[in-house]
């Protein structure tokens, strides 16, 4: 930070903080573990972390402390009410309509717009615009 701003090696790294309105780095660094904490908290339960981090939450052991166990314990609030993000997105509204589609209508659809965009693309080609620079002049 101080070479960024050119400050003098003897500024105050608080001083310099204000300045460049930073927040001071163990609030950073808190900020970015718990963001991490929270992330691997909603993680699906197929994901391996889901298990570990449900182990630590519920652990009771006073030995040896994981840093997961360490932060459900600093970290009461975030441990609670946290939903779950699903792997893969829900519909809303359409679900029936995709699943009632058959097959043959999804391959019809498909060759239109294949046909659409192979139009719009001999429209815009290189020797079709020259030809019609050719005629006009």
């Amino acid at each position: 930070m101080k070479a960024i701003l050119g400050a003098f090696r003897t500024t105050a790294t608080t001083s310099l903080e204000v300045e460049t309105s930073l927040e001071p780095v163990y609030l950073r660094i808190r900020s970015k573990v718990l963001r991490t904490y929270t992330q691997m908290q909603t993680a699906p339960p197929t994901n391996p972390i889901s298990a570990t981090v449900k182990r630590a939450k519920s652990s009771t052991s006073n030995v040896h402390i994981t840093a997961l166990e360490y932060l459900a314990r600093t970290f009461p609030q975030h441990s609670q009410g946290i939903e779950i993000i699903k792997p893969f997105p829900v519909l809303l509204g359409g679900s029936q309509h995709i699943a009632s589609t058959s097959r043959q209508t999804r391959r019809l659809q498909s060759t239109s717009i294949t046909k659409t965009y192979m139009k719009n693309q001999k429209k815009h080609s290189l020797s079709t615009l020259m030809d019609q620079e050719s005629k006009a002049r």
